[in-house]
């Protein structure tokens, strides 16, 4: 029962990650200015955190990063192109 657990929110975590990823690129494709623009944050905030000598995160760790800052750039995003 446990490993079904796991499994399912390990699936639900890879569904989310997926859809934030597809949000971003409909973006992108949707603004010549912000096109690529969610990956390139996401891709520098994981090569930033890999980096820094004060701290050693895990491959967990480093996912939420690099989730946190798609969906942080998809949010500013859709804002700006609401107005």
């Amino acid at each position: 029962m446990e490993a079904e657990v796991t499994a399912t929110i390990e699936e639900a975590q890879k569904l989310m990650v997926n859809s934030v990823a597809a949000i971003g690129r409909m973006m992108d494709e949707k603004d010549n200015y912000t096109r690529q623009h969610s990956q390139r944050v996401a891709d520098y905030a994981r090569l930033i955190a890999e980096n820094l000598k004060s701290f050693s995160p895990t491959e967990k760790e480093l996912d939420q990063i690099y989730r946190s800052a798609q969906n942080r750039c998809g949010r500013f995003c859709a804002r700006r192109n609401r107005t």
